[in-house]
């Protein structure tokens, strides 16, 4: 038998992933108000921000990550609880800019 080793990233490479993550979510965020504009608003929604795109497309990843169907374990309730925390924050953040 023998153990599986699973390789963890290190510091850097996350500190590199999360600052890469920031205009990617920003981009998606403005393609988002893009698109509500022209296919949304015109049924009569009212129209959204960059930051209000932003706060969707991060609840959005949150409940997508939770629908991941891993297996229950305490490590993945506190990961999970860590996602949350951290959409908590963004939102937080996004609302702040928003108003």
């Amino acid at each position: 038998m023998t153990a599986e080793k699973t390789e963890k990233p290190d510091l850097g490479e996350a500190l590199f992933l999360f600052c890469l993550s920031v205009p990617v979510h920003l981009w998606a965020s403005f393609v988002l108000t893009r698109l509500w504009e022209q296919f949304v608003v015109p049924l009569g929604v009212v129209s959204i921000g960059l930051w209000h795109a932003a706060g969707l497309l991060t609840m959005i990843g949150m409940i997508r990550y939770r629908a991941g169907g891993r297996d229950p374990k305490m490590q993945d309730s506190a990961e999970l609880a860590l996602v949350a925390l951290l959409a908590l924050g963004i939102g937080a953040l996004y609302y702040g800019l928003m108003t």
